[in-house]
């Protein structure tokens, strides 16, 4: 199959990052790899170590399954909440993601592979001294000579705000960029876009818990989602009003309603992605790759227990339960059957 210029964007969201490794499960057995890869808070893991193992997933698999073993404490340390005081920054401190997860990427790895090949690897960081996105590319000459410059990106780009703190770089402080930027993927003329949603876009996810009666803490993290699924919304309804094509796995109303914009916000959008667009043409005017689409992938039946995104169910031996993240990767691995029947 012909997809054109493939790109893969990895969203965030806690444990429930183990749906993007199902998700790019599926599309590497179907032999699609992508020429542009974005990450975006626990997405930079994912996307990081396939780039560093050259996309074999099962190493991918392996790490996220030895966070099912050891549970929520191989990332979060519990006693943390005893020790935590008013004047701290965050939650919890970010060693232990540090030695659990991001100790195992291999950053020059991750570089040199991107390097010797057409890919590209963009991560997503809020930059909060100048109060404005951050982007790191392997594109960097920075990066290039100096690998563990993307090391320490990874780490701020986990930092969840709150929850684990905001990494310093070059005398500036660096935090989760929160949401992919789609726009990123339009400029360098990607025909096929694949976002990776760890959590439902649309309403859906209200008939799994009560806003009310969730914890005093967790309440800021679903409020913290929902104003992300808002922007991603947004981004998508842009592209598609451009001549995108929109495809779902689990479709939402959310991108109706906001298709019934005002016409004079409609035409602001449309000149906004049409200049993109210009520019992306005049650089490459060979690039006339059709059809456009985006295929949005998202979890139609999240397990309860993972929306609250810091917190999971591990295996249980008496009750024969294997884990909560062992059962959404069998679950969203299943999504190749959808792929299939649309590409």
């Amino acid at each position: 199959m012909d997809l054109g210029k493939v790109a893969w964007l990895y969203g965030g969201g806690g444990f429930t990052g183990i749906r993007s490794v199902a998700y790019s499960k599926a599309l590497l057995a179907m032999g699609i790899r992508p020429d542009f890869v974005q990450g975006v808070s626990v997405g930079t893991l994912s996307a990081a170590k396939l780039i560093e193992c050259n996309w074999d997933i099962k190493q991918l698999e392996e790490i996220w399954l030895n966070i099912q073993k050891i549970g929520p404490s191989s990332v979060f340390d519990r006693m943390e909440n005893y020790r935590m005081a008013l004047l701290r920054s965050s939650r919890f401190s970010n060693k232990k993601i540090y030695e659990s997860l991001i100790k195992q990427i291999d950053f020059n790895a991750v570089v040199n592979n991107c390097n010797n090949s057409s890919i590209e690897y963009q991560l997503v960081t809020m930059n909060e001294t100048r109060d404005d996105i951050a982007l790191f590319s392997t594109k960097d000459e920075a990066i290039k000579n100096n690998p563990s410059l993307l090391e320490k990106a990874t780490l701020a780009a986990v930092g969840l705000y709150g929850v684990l703190p905001p990494v310093f770089i070059s005398n500036e402080w660096y935090y989760d960029g929160m949401t992919f930027e789609l726009f990123e993927a339009l400029k360098r003329g990607c025909d096929t876009i694949f976002i990776f949603s760890n959590t439902p876009i649309n309403d859906a996810r209200k008939k799994y818990f009560n806003f009310g009666e969730l914890a005093f803490w967790k309440q800021p993290l679903v409020g913290f989602q929902t104003a992300i699924n808002r922007i991603t919304a947004l981004e998508i309804n842009i592209a598609v009003h451009s001549g995108y094509q929109l495809i779902e796995n689990n479709p939402s109303q959310r991108f109706e309603k906001l298709q019934n914009k005002p016409a004079r916000l409609r035409r602001r959008i449309n000149k906004i992605f049409s200049d993109a667009v210009e520019l992306v043409t005049s650089e490459n005017p060979e690039h006339v790759f059709v059809p456009h689409r985006i295929i949005l992938l998202t979890p139609p039946n999240p397990l309860p227990t993972l929306v609250e995104t810091i917190d999971l169910h591990m295996a249980n031996e008496r009750s024969k339960y294997p884990g909560d993240l062992t059962v959404e990767l069998e679950q969203y691995s299943k999504i190749g059957d959808f792929l299939k029947n649309i590409l």
